[in-house]
């Protein structure tokens, strides 16, 4: 990977070598479809304060303490891939009452989803095309989907993904006139739906494929992504920004 604008104060864009800047950006704004994870990559993870929340209420409750343990083993075991299967779990056995949904309406609103959003996350989005295709695919529940989905103008949630490869299939099978994507995530589920959108691309059923990482840092990069980001998505909207200053002022 090559860093195009320069690590500075959590802002900086890296992309593949061969990869050119105007090119990426023709890409983007020509694509027809974006597909983005949610927690982590747009936006502070809410599943992870509601699992946190949750602690400072239910610190003697047996099954919470018995759910931390068993997910702090499958940390120490497998990592981040363990995360998935920890949350699936946290679901069914603590967010499925309504009264417990309900309480969660009432904190996790639209002033909540547009504090915990990355800085330039919103300017990008207003940058696209407005006839893009914006879709969510998280693991996250449709509840709190759907709140940033409302912020941020998109068209459809696609909540409780635990198979991103799988869901990609879907919305491609769904939307059979889609020839270019974007992919955008920050995990190895976010890679794996990479992994099939490009062998639909080997293949011929489509025509282009963008892929996105947000990275933790600049010391952490995923050259299977095309683009590498921090959490602050100003450098790319800077770079889409000048890209297109000679075709505004032709």
């Amino acid at each position: 990977m090559k860093f195009v604008i320069a690590p500075y104060d959590s802002v900086w864009v890296a992309i593949k070598p061969h990869l050119k800047e105007d090119e990426l950006v023709e890409r983007l704004l020509g694509s027809d479809i974006l597909v983005s994870d949610l927690d982590d990559t747009d936006a502070t993870s809410s599943a992870k304060s509601i699992a946190f929340n949750r602690l400072k209420t239910s610190y003697a409750n047996p099954e919470f303490l018995f759910w931390c343990l068993t997910t702090e083993l499958r940390l120490a075991k497998k990592g981040r891939n363990a995360e998935s299967e920890s949350w699936s779990i946290f679901i069914e056995k603590f967010l499925r009452n309504p009264q417990v949904l309900k309480r969660l309406a009432e904190t996790y609103n639209t002033e909540f989803a547009e504090k915990t959003l990355y800085p330039g996350v919103q300017e990008f989005y207003r940058m696209l095309p407005p006839e893009m295709i914006k879709i969510y695919l998280t693991r996250n529940i449709r509840e709190i989907g759907e709140v940033y989905r409302e912020v941020l103008g998109f068209h459809e949630v696609l909540p409780e993904a635990f198979d991103k490869r799988h869901a990609m299939e879907g919305i491609l099978k769904n939307n059979p006139m889609i020839r270019r994507i974007i992919l955008k995530g920050d995990s190895l589920e976010d890679e794996g739906a990479l992994d099939f959108v490009l062998h639909k691309h080997r293949k011929g059923e489509l025509d282009g494929t963008t892929s996105i990482y947000v990275a933790k840092s600049p010391h952490q990069l995923n050259p299977h992504f095309d683009i590498n980001i921090g959490r602050n998505y100003n450098g790319l909207v800077q770079l889409i920004k000048e890209a297109l200053l000679p075709v505004q002022h032709a």
